[in-house]
């Protein structure tokens, strides 16, 4: 690998590891370089670099280890310091660590990034919008409109950085403040189309004052980068997600996704894009056939994308091959099954055992095996009904929007249909407490 050729790099870590893997998983997607997650152990294709963290024992250590590289020694790194401090040490000791992959110039500029990158804390700015972009609180939306202001400001920065000779990394941070820019605008403006917010605090004047940036000016840079690097498949990607976001191209996207699957070679770290190719053509296309195909070639490609496996797990499903379905639906549980006992469980993979256990917990229902459906759907109902990830909401979004965010999670699980089940499962069983602690 030639110095300043790292596309893609893997982050091994144990599961009470998520706070350290979620802060630099940001920041290098932030700068063009795809990232791979191990919990644990290490699967899927080869990367450009890999990221080990652990502790030395299984408590929670004073000490962290960490190494770098494919055959790195291990680095005893100095004791865990307060959080504040904690978060940008995390990336300043693994970057040191890097600093022989980058050319001088870039080094420079990565760094200057990284700062960027923890003063207006664009992990924090960047994660879950999708997600959230559909909750009713307009708390959340308040949330993103300040998440949005702090991108535009590291866009500013960043900007004054960028120079002829700037590297592809500073372009493709630039290119993702953008985009996370105009993220933010468009669940904004929608939650303020829908009423789900007023605009009592003058919404649409802030829009107006930061304003969509059009395609054709993120496409510059992203042209840029192809140019230094054409086998770039991240500026693909980026240009994938840019175009999703804009109506005159959204129509487009699936092109540059499909552009850079080729350039991966359809290796394991190729699996997310596959997946929102099959999301396409589920939601927007409703053609079964390439749905299934690409969902399930996200699945081949990568058995750990617990996303692509439960959209072939109900692929199987519809088709009435239940057995089958049945198989990749505790397969996913045990790819969870691992976070599940956590404090820093996420709100995806918080859904995802819910929706895995409730299908399983339904599909045991349709056998009359009351007993089995029970002991799912009793672990779907805990999903939402748990605290267990409560920590994890107090990290990333505060201690005040944590408690906000927590419950736009539980109520987008939508848990009176698993207990309207549960019920149902209990009554076939005569089991007259069980329908009260179904609803409880």
């Amino acid at each position: 690998m030639s110095r300043d050729g790292i596309r893609c790099i893997t982050i091994v870590h144990p599961p009470n590891e998520i706070k350290e893997y979620r802060w630099l998983s940001a920041f290098f997607r932030l700068i063009g370089i795809w990232v791979c997650e191990n919990v644990e152990e290490e699967h899927g294709d080869q990367t450009d670099f890999t990221i080990r963290i652990r502790y030395e024992d299984n408590f929670v250590s004073d000490w962290q280890r960490i190494s770098c590289g494919s055959q790195g020694e291990w680095k005893e790194c100095s004791p865990r310091p307060e959080l504040a401090y904690a978060e940008e040490h995390w990336l300043s000791e693994i970057l040191e660590q890097m600093q022989d992959c980058f050319k001088e110039n870039t080094w420079k500029e990565i760094k200057e990034i990284a700062r960027c990158f923890y003063d207006h804390d664009l992990m924090r700015g960047s994660y879950a919008v999708g997600y959230f972009g559909d909750a009713d609180d307009p708390r959340i939306f308040a949330y993103m409109g300040r998440a949005r202001q702090r991108f535009f400001d590291a866009y500013q920065e960043l900007v004054e950085l960028e120079k002829d000779d700037s590297s592809k990394y500073l372009l493709a941070a630039i290119c993702n403040c953008q985009r996370r820019i105009n993220e933010l605008y468009t669940v904004i403006w929608k939650a303020l189309k829908s009423g789900k917010i007023d605009d009592g605090g003058n919404i649409r004047e802030t829009l107006k004052k930061y304003p969509f940036i059009p395609y054709d000016e993120i496409n510059v840079r992203l042209s840029k980068i192809l140019e230094m690097d054409p086998k770039n498949y991240a500026a693909y990607a980026i240009r994938g997600f840019v175009k999703q976001l804009d109506d005159d191209k959204v129509l487009e996207f699936v092109y540059d996704f499909e552009n850079a699957v080729a350039l991966c070679g359809r290796r394991s770290y190729a699996s997310c894009l596959l997946y929102h190719i099959g999301k396409y053509f589920e939601v927007v296309r409703a053609d079964k056939a390439f749905e299934e195909k690409y969902y399930s070639y996200a699945y081949e490609v990568n058995p750990y994308n617990y996303r692509a496996a439960y959209k072939v797990a109900m692929c199987h499903r519809r088709r009435g091959e239940h057995d089958k379905a049945m198989e990749i639906l505790k397969e996913i549980l045990n790819i969870l099954s691992t976070k599940t006992v956590q404090e820093m469980l996420q709100p995806v993979e918080c859904a995802y055992l819910y929706k895995t256990n409730s299908v399983i917990g339904k599909m045991y229902i349709r056998k009359e095996k009351y007993r089995e459906s029970i002991r799912y759907l009793e672990q779907a109902k805990e999903c939402g009904s748990s605290d267990k990830n409560m920590l994890f909401y107090q990290w990333m979004f505060g201690k005040e929007d944590g408690a906000v965010f927590k419950k736009a999670a539980v109520k987008k699980l939508n848990i009176y249909n698993c207990q309207m089940d549960l019920a149902d499962s209990y009554a076939m069983l005569d089991s007259y407490e069980g329908i009260l602690r179904a609803y409880s």
